[in-house]
């Protein structure tokens, strides 16, 4: 279509009355089709021209129609033509105009032209404000005549139907039906009028709404006529049931009556005079909409949002009474998927704030109705967290009205149900939180892009319709937190209100609810019988423990410290105000699981101790959870560094911290149950491992009984004290590590008895007595408190006679703490020296262990040279004896600084010891040089042409000065060895200790190989002996000039017996780094030996215990070194304390495999002798020690005696089988063993037997042939084995009754 030349003569044709109206039309399309001429410069000469043109068709040429014909299209393409000009100034001179032609066609016209009016006044109101205030009134008449009629417009389109209608309820009208049916028309294709339609007054409202907001002088004139008939409007109910051409008119219906209603909400709070009125009509008429309402979202969002703006002010009272009706899901959501997705958020806030207002006038019934629905709400997963946590706070407050509803035994037994079922609500919420919060921390812990915790849930339904909701993991982080510290908080109210729902509630203070379980009950007055009781049944028990069963996971979510604190104080004060009996029996539920979950957190053992501070619980509780320690958790002990070992005394050490709150209700408690700790610990600590996790039991216990008057349980303990002391005894003479002295020691001194039972045991107690005033602070403290306590309370003739023996050294120990402040003992060691009396000054006669210096000689000196060269000796041994009690004792509270400083000390002093060449200049150089040193000392070329100068220089000393020299050169030797297992002194780069081991080892292989003409000569350190064998060093040597590298292996056996364990372990790795420096020199001197005479020098294996094979070296490596070795690690099996003969146990331990068998066969007597004496004397307890030692001894035995290894090796040196070189044995050994009948022997015997016969059938080619004899000889031993069990019991107890006899 070609655009329009001339506007004037088209628009005068236009208008030209003689033309035909289809003539008409296409013209007035051809403007419309041309209207983007309205956006450039002649829009002004467009308005002159058909401005006028469509005022004159609307008014004059044309009428409105209500039939769709060519003049109505007309009509209906002009005012779409004049909604469409854009509103610029050019438009403001016909904006009056335009506005009564507007006016105009809408009260007069049809419905569709209508609709395009209002919006054309719309537009124009809101753009051109200011001029058009005289043409607002015209409107509002008019949409006071729409109100006016629209109970008859209701009528004209529902009650005119003659023909049969089907029967279909207004909710069952679906969004899709109106969308296919044409806009505003019936069957027969009339238009209606727009004073009588129901879309012109859906969008009335909007522009009243909006003309009131800008011309507010209006509103006081219009509303008292609009508004009474707009609430008729809204309270016309419509038809019933609605034929299916009609189902479009009823939407519109009420979509028009939804539209009102949100007008009048708007009114509320502006205009609530006017509205006061109306306000039951008002919510009746909201009501009736959502039950009458199509399941349109958007219509129905909109009356919920009107209805939630209604809840803000005070008309919310007229939807009291119609809470029944919004209980019913179908009428506050709707039937339709897509509005119960959409809606069920806005819906169920709406009614829990409504149920909120109302909750005091439900009854039960209607309560009961309300628990159904939000309790299936906060389950399910579809709705959002913060909608879980508003049905969970609506049920909160639903508590207390249900509470006060049971004023009879009939209403209690109804109201306890409904409790009861909110509780089985927050418990299984609980459940639910127990298996997802794991998958939430996951999700924070790997921070991916991953579906969220409500995804996860999400129903498939959603997952088609893909309605999931996005949520940041903080924010569902947040909303957890939120709804489990509600769940958690709720459970006290709840709980509180189940235990106290048959009491009546005149005895119950309604303030305490949720509270604490306060009863008013008059001392006269008695609770009816039989159905007022306090407490809880036992499915409710059950119920209720779901809250520590799977509650306490829920804290997982709660990391920050401030909240944890909170959260826990809260599952405290619910367990505080349940009843005793009803905490018992949930404890006795949960315990097992609350064990588990509380070594993973250990935050929750503050729960128990808040309850062990509860005066209400504290006593069933303890109860319950010392029955269940002690009868199932103890064992968990035997591993003292587990989690749940450390849990277990945690516990233990809340519940008798308790007990002086109530001393004599925790001796009935703990009675029955501290016989059994004792008893359990006293086996336990002889027979584990570990036994410290039981030794810190009894220390718990002991402490807790020493402080408060326990007359039944100490009388009692009085049978278990001698064997109780016994076993400390003898620990603490036995093998106990450092950490457990202390601990034996304090239990010595603190076991629970009245002095009185101790008097026949205190001579044994004085042995740790003084032991404790050595020790440490604490210790000291102890055994002071202890001493005065017998000092003061015992007669002195009694306790002088127990104390002879030890009497020096206490008043030894009490002088050693007389100190000056700030020293915290000087006092109290005084005052106890006063009330000993002369006790102390009789002490004076007997002789003092004092000071004294057994050689006068110097070990070691200094010689310092002055200008003009005048030397002079500057002893050294008083200055290495403070550097060796600096670095070994390291409880003398000396700075670590120093303690270093006065190892490097050591270390120089050794060095010049050992006569290594070159200065020490620097810190770093000890360690290079001797490592430098070692190196050139396996090098042949490393001679010292002038070592007999050298040697000459050096003077003839005394027999004292050499043994002075020995003495201080051992001392270094031992602190070096000992200071490596210190962490704060050893430097895990520093290899000094490694590379003196190395050096010695290297000086002990020069010695061997001197006596070895084939082995070129290489001497060591002039000041160390390296010119005799290691032989001639047991003799008494006449050279005085040199010291014996002998003094190096007493060394390190000395601190291998040393009482400090982890300094023997220090000298247990140097004897492994010597042994395996010895080896490997001897080896690799003796390799060409060995490929030149018999082959490679391959190790002999040997089995141990352990399942790896001990590589034994080939015989004709000789290390005469470890002959030396030997007897002196033996000499330790013998020594008088534990100790040393654990020392000597390692140390032939860790020589297995390094000795030839020759060496082990030599010592092999001597060596199960010690090692039996040292299994003889160690106590029963000391498992750990008996299996080291025995493990030692049984690889001992097998090397020494491994015939298979050996006849193996011997066979591969030969090129022979092992049959081979057994069959000459044959006849003198094997066929003896054949002839005889094998009944005849012992039970021993035919074992050994049937053992040698089987290991000769195995070898390859089988030993033994296949005779007669054998075979008769096998089918002898096949019947005695398959013989009867009885039989054989008899055949093994006749040796041993013959002996017992004899």
């Amino acid at each position: 279509m070609s655009p329009i030349q001339n506007f004037e003569q088209h628009s005068r044709l236009l208008v030209e009355p003689d033309i035909p109206i289809q003539t008409r039309l296409n013209m007035a399309m051809e403007v419309r089709d041309s209207l983007e001429i309205a956006h450039t410069a002649e829009y002004l000469n467009f308005l002159k021209c058909y401005f006028p043109a469509s005022s004159i068709i609307l008014l004059q040429i044309t009428k409105p129609q209500f039939v769709d014909n060519p003049e109505h299209k007309l009509r209906n393409i002009v005012v779409e033509i004049l909604n469409r000009l854009p509103h610029s100034e050019v438009l403001r001179p016909f904006v009056q105009d335009l506005l009564k032609v507007a006016m105009q066609v809408l009260t007069t016209d049809n419905e569709e032209n209508g609709l395009i009016c209002i919006r054309i006044i719309f537009d124009l109101l809101r753009n051109f404000r200011p001029t058009l205030e005289n043409e607002v009134q015209p409107f509002l008449d008019f949409v006071c005549k729409i109100y006016q009629n629209f109970r008859l417009t209701v009528s004209h389109f529902f009650d005119n139907t003659s023909a049969v209608v089907e029967d279909v309820k207004p909710m069952e009208i679906s969004t899709s039906d109106q969308g296919l049916l044409s806009t505003g028309h019936i069957e027969n294709g009339q238009l209606n009028p727009s004073t009588r339609s129901f879309k012109i007054v859906t969008e009335s409202p909007l522009v009243v709404m909006f003309l009131f907001q800008l011309y507010s002088r209006l509103v006081q004139t219009n509303i008292p006529h609009l508004l009474p008939l707009m609430v008729a409007a809204i309270s016309v109910p419509g038809p019933d049931k609605v034929p299916p051409h009609l189902k479009s008119n009823f939407i519109e219906l009420k979509g028009a009556q939804v539209k009102t209603v949100s007008f009048l909400t708007y009114l509320l709070k502006s205009f609530a005079e006017y509205i006061r009125p109306h306000e039951e009509s008002i919510c009746k008429s909201i009501v009736n909409l959502l039950v009458t309402c199509s399941d349109s979202v958007a219509i129905r969002k909109e009356l919920l949002v009107a209805l939630k703006h209604v809840l803000g002010t005070d008309f919310k009272r007229g939807l009291f009474p119609l809470i029944d009706t919004l209980l019913e899901e179908r009428v506050l959501v709707g039937t339709g998927r897509a509005c119960y997705e959409t809606l069920r958020p806005l819906a169920y806030s709406l009614l829990a704030e409504i149920v909120h207002h109302v909750r005091s006038d439900l009854s039960l019934s209607q309560l009961s109705r309300i628990i159904y629905l939000f309790s299936s709400n906060m389950h399910d997963a579809s709705l959002t967290l913060s909608i879980h946590t508003t049905c969970a706070r609506l049920m909160l407050n639903l508590v207390e009205p249900i509470f006060e509803k049971g004023v009879d035994h009939s209403t209690m037994d109804k109201a306890r149900i409904l409790l009861g079922r909110i509780l089985d609500a927050f418990v299984g919420k609980f459940s639910t939180f127990k298996r997802t919060i794991p998958q939430l921390l996951e999700e924070g812990d790997e921070g991916k892009e991953r579906a969220t915790l409500r995804s996860k849930l999400e129903l498939p339904v959603q997952a088609v319709l893909n309605l999931q909701v996005s949520v940041e993991h903080s924010k569902e982080v947040s909303d957890c937190k939120n709804l489990i510290k509600t769940l958690v908080m709720g459970m006290k109210t709840i709980i509180w209100s189940i235990t106290h729902a048959h009491l009546p509630r005149s005895q119950v203070s309604p303030s305490t609810h949720g509270t604490h379980s306060q009863v008013l009950v008059s001392p006269s007055s008695s609770l009816p019988a039989p159905q007022a009781f306090k407490g809880m049944r036992e499915d409710e028990v059950w119920k209720a423990s779901g809250v520590l069963k799977s509650g306490v996971h829920c804290l997982a979510l709660f990391k920050e410290k401030e909240e944890e604190r909170e959260m826990l104080n809260l599952f405290s004060q619910i367990l505080s105000i349940m009843e005793p009996r009803d905490l018992m029996d949930m404890f006795s539920l949960c315990m097992p699981e609350l064990f588990e979950c509380m070594i993973s957190n250990t935050q929750l053992v503050h729960i128990f101790s808040s309850l062990l501070q509860s005066s209400k619980v504290y006593r069933p509780f303890a109860d319950v959870l010392v029955n269940f320690l002690a009868c199932s958790k103890l064992d968990v002990l035997k591993n003292p560094d587990s989690p749940a070992a450390k849990l277990v005394l945690n516990l233990f050490r809340f519940i008798f911290g308790a007990v002086s709150k109530a001393p004599a209700e925790f001796e009935r408690i703990l009675q029955p149950h501290v016989l059994v700790i004792m008893e359990v610990c006293m086996k336990n600590a002889t027979e584990v491992e570990k036994p410290l996790g039981y030794m810190q039991l009894l220390q718990t216990m002991f402490r807790a009984l020493a402080g408060c008057k326990f007359d039944l349980l100490l009388r009692d303990l009085i049978p278990m004290l001698q064997p109780c002391l016994n076993m400390l005894l003898t620990m603490l003479e036995g093998p106990t590590g450092e950490d457990m002295r202390d601990l034996l020691l304090e239990l010595c001194l603190t076991m629970p008895a009245r002095l009185s039972s101790l008097l026949p045991h205190l001579p044994r107690l004085m042995r740790p007595l003084v032991l404790c005033l050595k020790g440490s602070d604490d210790l000291v403290s102890l055994g002071l408190s202890t001493l005065e306590f017998w000092v003061d309370s015992l007669n002195p003739d009694f306790l002088e006679p127990s104390m002879a023996n030890v009497m020096s050294e206490v008043i030894l120990s009490l002088w050693s703490h007389l100190r000056p402040a700030p020293y915290p003992w000087g006092g109290k060691a005084l005052q106890l020296l006063g009330k000993l009396g002369g006790r102390n000054r009789r002490f004076l006669k007997e002789p003092l262990a004092l000071e004294c210096k057994d050689n006068p000689e110097h070990g070691l000196r200094l010689i310092l040279t002055f200008e003009p060269s005048t030397p002079f000796l500057v002893p050294l041994d008083r200055c290495i004896n403070l550097a060796v009690a600096a670095v070994i004792n390291k409880s003398s509270g000396m700075d670590a600084f120093y303690r270093k400083q006065s190892l490097k000390f050591l270390c120089v002093c050794l060095s010049s010891q050992l006569n290594l060449p070159g200065n020490v200049s620097d810190e770093g150089c000890t360690a290079r040089q001797l490592s430098t040193t070692l190196v050139s000392a396996v090098d042949s070329s490393w001679h010292r042409s002038e070592a007999s100068d050298i040697k000459a220089d050096l003077g003839v000393k005394t027999k004292t000065q050499l043994m002075a020299e020995k003495s201080v050169f051992k001392i270094l030797l031992m602190t070096i060895i000992a200071s490596s297992a210190e962490p704060d002194l050893h430097d895990p780069k520093d290899n000094f200790v490694v590379n003196v081991c190395r050096h010695f080892a290297m000086i002990f292989h020069i010695d061997y190989n001197s006596n070895n003409p084939s082995i070129p000569i290489a001497l060591g350190g002039p000041m160390l002996s390296s010119s005799s064998s290691v032989s001639s060093r047991s003799k008494t040597s006449t050279n005085l000039k040199e010291l014996d590298p002998l003094i190096f292996l007493d060394a390190l056996v000395d601190v291998l017996s040393d009482d400090n364990r982890v300094h023997a372990k220090a000298a247990l790795g140097a004897l492994n780094v010597f042994a395996e420096t010895v080896l490997f020199l001897a080896r690799s001197k003796h390799g060409d030996a060995l490929m030149s005479r018999a082959g490679p020098g391959t190790p002999m294996i040997v089995s141990s215990p352990s399942m790896n094979p001990v590589y034994s070296p080939p015989p004709s490596v000789c290390i005469p070194v470890f002959e030396q070795l030997l007897p002196r690690l033996l000499h330790c099996c013998y020594g008088t304390t534990w100790q040393a003969q654990m020392g000597g146990v390692m140390g032939l331990g860790a020589l297995v495999g390094k000795v030839t068998v020759e060496t082990l066969c030599h010592f092999q007597v001597r060596i199960v002798r010690g090692l039996v004496y040292v299994l003889e004397r160690l106590p029963p307890y000391a498992s750990k020690e008996q299996e080291e030692a025995s493990q030692v001894l049984t690889q001992v035995l097998r090397v020494v005696n491994n015939v298979d290894e050996a006849n193996t090796l011997l066979a591969s040196r030969t090129g022979s089988e092992v049959s081979e070189l057994l069959e000459p044995l044959y006849q003198p050994l094997l066929q003896p063993l054949i002839t005889r009948p094998l009944r005849s022997k012992t039970v021993e015997q035919q074992v050994g037997i049937v053992t040698a016969l089987n290991f000769c059938l195995a070898l390859r080619p089988p030993l033994l042939k296949l005779t007669q004899e054998l075979v008769n000889f096998l089918q002898e031993a096949l019947q005695i084995a398959e013989a009867d069990g009885k039989c054989m019991g008899c055949e093994v107890c006749e040796p041993q009754v013959h002996l017992v006899t004899k």
